[in-house]
């Protein structure tokens, strides 16, 4: 053999793995990639995705760094927001770069590719061998491509994270030197923050407690096979911590600081109920609809406890997906959520308990990989008998105990057979163990690609439509939107966007707790419900969004008559002073009675644009004011008689000589005039002392000018802004700033510059040395 060909096939060698896992992915989710449509099958897609990373990579192209979003909610900060993806390497670069319908198609199709080829790399640096990692890599990402659970966008990124942050950490802590140590320890590190970023809950929670396991395991381990000392082997574990914290100062400072004033900060345990999972969950995983391991991965992961080279990981992972699956029972959930309501930080368990599953749905493809390789390191033939019963006894047998139909059993027990066979080869010969991966990948993508029907267009809303599902184990279906008709400005988005008042969508039929999230057909469209204001830059005093500002939440709760899920804002029968302090001059509705004496101005579809009557000035000018403490201030405003052209309500004194608590007299003339996303000018003539009444959202990152010297700027019956003014003629300009985003931008860059240098200095150090 010449050494080109040696060449040629060492490379064949590296790549085949990768290659096979990337090329499966790419199969089943070729719609996503090459279709040119966006799914609807989960309604996050539509109504928060697709608009935010919209708005973020729109923003981001045009040189501008989005820290306020005006056109949902009244206002609300985006920058901050945990899920706003600002940080977020990925859909920043995808959204910015592309068209917005084929960044959501491949950033979709990226998680399960992204998470495949984390887990391989992982194994890959733990030792085990390429076809064996190749399994492990595609058991994750075969088995996300097949399911719903891709489309819920922050698991299944956390997922991929998670193995990608696993592999960078396995990396670092197997390096030699420092200098390249600490480039792994910041790659590591900035791993770890997109981990943060792509889900702040429940994701990062167990992509955290992972790696915490692992750095254990590995510890104990490295020292344990005399590969390192036990304080060398401390100290890079320990090192890790810090740098996880301050190379992530970019991303974590501006989301802890905004989440004191945004919904969260009241406590998880008035969010959501607690929601759990019955013990025989896990029996899903081998059956053939969606999310689909099958008898034989299944098994292999039971195999991974045999394997002496890697206990410890089989060990760490084995507990982290026990840990998992124990938090997520309903036994367990009922007990402890009541235990924990109220109680600051642990409280968070309240909030979709049954989420931790997430820990199963990594261990299993790690310890998959770690099993087969037990599988191939056995002594002997008996070993491989008792290795494989307890997987033969939990993974076939009990499934139809279970209650699974045997309809959806037929291809497991066909993937079963073969995979069996090609187990046994492998056992054989280990050389053969590509074979096993390769029926991986044929029966996982097979079921994969037969599970996925066209979604038609007929027939009701997603939750009763056909191809409707709920769970995260469903099968993945095709996407069916056009995103080119669905940014497509149409009449009533026309009217809407000329930015002189706000609108709601309003159908009372229609609404539920969820507000308007599963009215997402073709034909409710023109409802421009679901955040579509943010496609098309018009502002909706409503909005979909699990982190609000507290302000906005509590009001829109105090007017709402009905139990509104935690993530939405919808004003269903909106009081005369909730229509005028969120400055509402258009209702989207059906054709027919006009709501609140409105007129009709555009009709598109089954809908209509009604313009509310009367003026609506963005900001006005008030000369009698009380005060009074929030809670007082909330009820006040949110009463049917509140009155909001009386005095207005402040919740401390402004500083003015007037009628405080008076009657409101004539106080002159506001002028009010946007300049850009988060910043205004209005030019005021105040006959007396009075208060400037502006119908934005208050938030404390909202700062005012008053010819030109700073100004207080007050929360104002209760919801919006208010500036004391004296009398006269002024200038005042609004802006919103928010100082954690670049106090953030600047620790991250220091850190990385330290680390940088750091390394820098030790390898010419190094080489001076190996010079003398």
């Amino acid at each position: 053999m010449s050494r080109g060909e040696g060449r040629g096939r060492h490379a064949v060698a590296l790549a085949a793995g990768p290659l096979l896992i990337v090329a499966s992915a790419v199969v089943v989710l070729h719609a996503f990639i090459f279709g040119g449509r966006v799914s609807d099958q989960h309604p996050d897609i539509l109504a928060f995705w697709f608009p935010n990373y919209c708005f973020l990579g729109k923003s981001l192209a045009a040189g501008h760094i989005p820290a306020w979003n005006p056109y949902v909610m009244g206002g609300v900060p985006f920058a901050a927001d945990p899920q706003s993806g600002w940080m977020y390497l990925l859909p920043m670069a995808l959204f910015t770069a592309l068209p917005c319908g084929v960044g959501m198609g491949l950033f979709i199709a990226a998680q399960p590719v992204l998470g495949g080829l984390g887990v391989y790399w992982f194994l890959r640096e733990e030792g085990v061998s390429r076809p064996a990692s190749t399994v492990g890599g595609l058991a994750l990402s075969l088995s996300l491509a097949a399911s719903r659970l891709t489309l819920f966008l922050p698991f299944p990124a956390s997922l991929a994270w998670t193995a990608l942050t696993l592999a960078a950490c396995a990396r670092y802590l197997h390096a030699t030197g420092w200098p390249r140590r600490l480039l792994w320890l910041g790659l590591t590190a900035a791993s770890w923050g997109q981990l943060v970023l792509s889900h702040s809950g429940h994701g990062a929670i167990v992509g955290t407690a992972a790696l915490l396991f692992y750095l254990v395991a590995a510890t104990l381990g490295s020292v344990r096979l005399g590969r390192r000392r036990g304080a060398d082997a401390t100290l890079a574990a320990v090192l890790l911590l810090p740098a996880m914290v301050l190379v992530n100062l970019a991303v974590l400072v501006p989301r802890i600081a905004y989440l004191s004033h945004s919904s969260y900060g009241i406590g998880f345990g008035h969010l959501v109920t607690p929601t759990s999972h019955e013990a025989g969950w896990v029996m899903k995983l081998v059956d053939t609809r969606g999310m689909y391991l099958g008898p034989v991965l299944m098994a292999l992961s039971l195999m991974a406890l045999w394997s002496r080279r890697h206990r410890a990981l089989a060990v760490a992972f084995s507990l982290l997906g026990a840990i998992g699956y124990v938090l997520a029972l309903r036994i367990v959930v009922d007990p402890l959520a009541r235990a924990l309501r109220g109680v600051p930080l642990l409280d968070f368990y309240r909030h979709y308990p049954n989420r931790f599953i997430l820990a199963v749905l990594l261990a299993l493809p790690i310890l998959a990989g770690l099993g087969l390789q037990a599988w191939m390191d056995a002594p002997s033939a008996r070993r491989r008998l008792l290795m494989v019963a307890p997987g033969l006894v939990v993974w076939v047998l009990l499934p139809p105990i279970f209650g699974t139909p045997q309809a959806y059993l037929r291809l497991a027990i066909v993937g079963a057979v073969v995979g069996a066979g090609a187990l046994w080869l492998t056992g054989t010969n280990p050389k053969l163990a590509w074979a096993l991966a390769a029926v991986v990948a044929v029966v996982l993508g097979a079921n994969a690609v037969l599970g996925q029907r066209p979604l038609g267009h007929g027939g009701g809303t997603l939750a009763s439509g056909p191809g409707a599902s709920a769970g995260w184990f469903d099968p993945l279906l095709r996407p069916r939107i056009d995103p080119k008709v669905y940014v497509r400005l149409g009449p009533i988005g026309r009217v809407l966007s000329r930015g002189d008042a706000r609108f709601i969508s309003f159908d009372p039929g229609l609404a539920s707790s969820r507000g308007y999230l599963l009215a997402q057909q073709p034909s409710d469209w023109p409802l421009m419900a679901n955040q579509r204001s943010i496609l098309f830059r018009s502002e909706d005093a409503q909005g979909y969004n699990p982190f609000q500002l507290i302000r906005y939440w509590r009001f829109v709760r105090a007017e709402s008559p009905l139990e509104l899920s935690y993530n939405v804002g919808l004003f269903l029968h909106p009081t005369p002073g909730a229509m005028d302090l969120l400055d509402l001059g258009w209702i989207v509705a059906r054709p027919g009675l006009p709501p609140f004496g409105a007129a009709l101005v555009a009709r598109e579809g089954g809908w209509t644009a009604y313009r509310l009557p009367g003026q609506h000035d963005r900001a006005s000018l008030v000369t009698a004011w009380s005060v009074m403490t929030p809670d007082r201030s909330l009820s006040t405003v949110t009463r049917p008689d509140f009155d909001p052209s009386g005095a207005v309500v402040l919740e401390r004194d402004p500083g003015l000589p007037g009628p405080s608590g008076g009657s409101p007299g004539t106080g002159g003339r506001a002028s009010y005039s946007g300049i850009g996303l988060q910043s205004s000018r209005i030019t005021v003539e105040a006959n007396v002392p009075s208060i400037l009444l502006v119908r934005n959202v208050y938030d404390p990152n909202w700062h005012a000018r008053v010819d030109g010297h700073p100004a207080p700027l007050l929360p104002a019956d209760y919801l919006v802004q208010g500036v004391p003014l004296e009398a006269g003629r002024h200038t005042v300009d609004l802006s919103y700033d928010d100082p954690s985003i670049g106090y953030g931008l600047a620790g991250s860059t220091i850190a990385l510059a330290a680390l940088g240098l750091a390394a820098l200095l030790l390898g010419r150090r190094r080489r001076r040395a190996g010079a003398d």
